[in-house]
This record gives C-alpha cells, sequence and structure tokens, in this order.
C-alpha cells in the first residue's frame, strides 16, 4: 500500500500495535506514521482534530463492522428476531470485534476516563447505542427515546467491564454477564409502568388547568 492509499482505518489498524505501550496518544500516532512513512500534512489530512478524531472513526467503523456482520449474519431471521435478542447479538458482535485487541480497549477505557474526554466519550457511547437501538427497530420519539439509551448504556458499561475481565477463549463469562443484564432490564418496564401512568395523568392536568387558565383569561 501507498502512502497515498493509506485510509484513516488502515492508520488506526497499523497504530494497534503501539497502543498496549503508549496508548491512545499523539506519540502512538506520531510513532505509527513515522513507521508508514507520512508527513505531518498527510497526517493533518487524515485525521485533522488528531487523537481525538482518530478515536472517533475507529469507533465509527467499529460500530459500521458491527451492524455489517450483524445483516449478514441474521438476513434471513431480522423479521423475526424480538428487539431484545437483536440487542443482545449487535452487543456480542461489538465484543468480537474488540476480542483482538483487548489490551487496546483497556487503554481506550482509561483514555474515556480522563475528564478531558468526557464529552467525546459521551458522544460515541451514544451514537453506538443509538445504531444498536436502531437496527433493533426501535421508532420511539417521547421520553422512551433517551431512557432506553440510558439503560442500555449502564448494560453496555458493566459488560465491557466483564468483557475485559474475560479470559475465556469465547467470551463465556461476557456473555452470561451481559445475558444476565438484559435479564434485569427487562423487569424494569413492569416495575416503572405505574409511574409512566402517574406521568401521564400529570401531564393531562396541567394541561386541562392550561386550558382553564386560557378560558378565563379571554373573558
Amino acid at each position: 500500500m501507498s502512502r497515498s492509499e493509506i485510509t484513516p482505518e488502515a492508520f488506526i489498524e497499523a497504530m494497534l500495535v503501539h497502543v498496549p505501550f503508549d496508548g491512545w496518544t499523539e506519540a502512538a500516532m506520531q510513532t505509527t506514521a513515522d513507521q508508514l512513512g507520512l508527513s505531518a500534512s498527510q497526517m493533518t489530512q487524515l485525521f485533522p482534530q488528531g487523537i481525538t478524531g482518530l478515536v472517533e472513526t475507529g469507533s465509527d467503523d467499529i460500530d459500521r463492522h458491527m451492524a455489517e456482520i450483524f445483516m449478514n449474519r441474521f438476513a434471513d431471521d431480522m423479521d423475526m428476531m424480538p428487539v431484545h435478542k437483536k440487542i443482545r447479538e449487535l452487543l456480542l458482535i461489538r465484543f468480537e470485534i474488540l476480542q483482538p485487541n483487548k489490551e487496546a480497549v483497556r487503554k481506550m477505557v482509561a483514555f474515556m476516563a480522563q475528564p478531558a474526554q468526557a464529552k467525546l466519550g459521551s458522544k460515541l457511547l451514544y451514537k453506538t447505542l443509538d445504531r444498536v437501538w436502531r437496527i433493533a427497530g426501535d421508532r420511539s420519539t417521547d421520553y422512551n427515546f433517551y431512557t432506553k439509551r440510558a439503560t442500555l448504556g449502564a448494560v453496555y458499561g458493566s459488560t465491557m467491564l466483564a468483557f475485559l475481565d474475560d479470559d475465556t477463549a469465547d467470551m463465556q463469562k461476557t456473555r452470561a454477564f451481559l445475558d444476565r443484564r438484559l435479564q434485569d432490564v427487562a423487569k424494569v418496564p413492569k416495575a416503572t409502568r405505574p409511574l409512566q401512568a402517574a406521568f401521564s395523568a400529570i401531564g393531562r392536568m396541567l394541561k386541562g388547568a392550561g386550558s382553564m387558565r386560557r378560558k378565563t383569561s379571554g373573558r
């Protein structure tokens, strides 16, 4: 591959061997650039935003790969699969993609834990969760849109820690942990239905009160 043919994805792939030692840093980027014979201007063209742009590109690429594998693997079963099954398989596929570079994933978790990267971490997590829900068939537009993503974010985050601690070749511990967490989440809608009904009733009351005030002021 010539220097002009190096894509952002190819650069990140080459950088993965340096990340376990240097982390997700500008230093690791420079080492990779030197290895590939890239100039400073070529690096700027690939990643105008530096390391944060590289990290975002890598996360987006993993999300695309996750979606492609899922669509190919379950092309004949999509219409019959329940939403929770789709979500489970999508998350497991993402962990499968991460599995060969687990040490780089550890460094990514540490990178995202830095206060300076809080905004980037939230942005990338939201993009991943939103893609998972949309592929699973979610079309909600009310407050459930946000609660679903927040709930799944907690599941994904805790499962990530289990994944990093999983020493089995086929991710048995990760699969078992994810299944337990999803089972816990499945119980939430039943417990929150009375609360949702209360919110709906309050909303109707406020709407009615607003209408009454408008009628009174119009007299």
